[in-house]
């Protein structure tokens, strides 16, 4: 989880995690507890605490799309938003993969990052266009 300097997943609004053969405890970076929220340094959260940040319009297609990926059985990939624990609605995209040892368990990491800047350009120049066009 050091490989990349906490600075920089923080200035690039992205943090990451992981979780050793199986899914109930996540360990997350102190980027990935501020995308949601969370204090950083905090206890080893499960995937339970990730979905209830989900909103409740997005927590049934980002539970199956993050099931899928945990599971092995498509690469992760969600989009999604969450609730901070500030009450901010932020934008995210979860990616992620899984390796199998030889045990067969399974070891999960990815990255989160927070597009919530990115959406709102994109619905500001587009609002733009159509007062334009208007």
């Amino acid at each position: 989880m050091h490989v990349v300097s906490s600075s920089l997943r923080h200035e690039q609004n992205f943090g990451v995690w992981q979780s050793d053969f199986g899914v109930e405890c996540l360990t997350w970076d102190e980027s990935m507890h501020a995308i949601l929220g969370l204090p950083a340094g905090g206890p080893r959260y499960g995937l339970d605490l990730l979905l209830a940040r989900v909103h409740d319009e997005d927590r049934a297609a980002a539970g199956r799309a993050i099931g899928r990926g945990l599971l092995g059985h498509s690469p992760l990939r969600a989009a999604f938003r969450v609730l901070s624990g500030d009450g901010v609605v932020r934008h995210v995209v979860l990616r992620g993969s899984v390796a199998t040892d030889h045990h067969r368990r399974h070891r999960h990491a990815g990255i989160c990052v927070d597009v919530t800047d990115v959406v709102r350009a994109a619905r500001s120049a587009a609002g733009a266009r159509g007062a334009a066009r208007g």
